[in-house]
């Protein structure tokens, strides 16, 4: 599972491009990275899935494009 990081988190995680084994679902996925990344613990980001920000858990496909988003805003 290809997983894309930006802004703050990929300063956090280290890296702008996670390889991990593949989870069945968001919830799963984000447990897992707190738990690698406990840093990111206390920092608010969206979890995006094909390129469609997420706002409660999915299942995951191996295919699936995932990004780990900080806060942004826009005008």
């Amino acid at each position: 599972m290809l997983i894309q990081c930006f802004g703050m988190l990929k300063e956090l995680i280290g890296t702008d491009r996670l390889n991990l084994e593949q989870y069945s679902n968001t919830d799963q996925l984000q447990q897992k990275l707190v738990q690698l990344y406990p840093a990111i613990q206390d920092q608010p980001f969206a979890i995006a899935v094909n390129r469609t920000i997420i706002f409660e858990p999915i299942s995951l496909n191996e295919e699936d494009e995932i990004a780990l988003l900080p806060p942004f805003s826009g005008g």
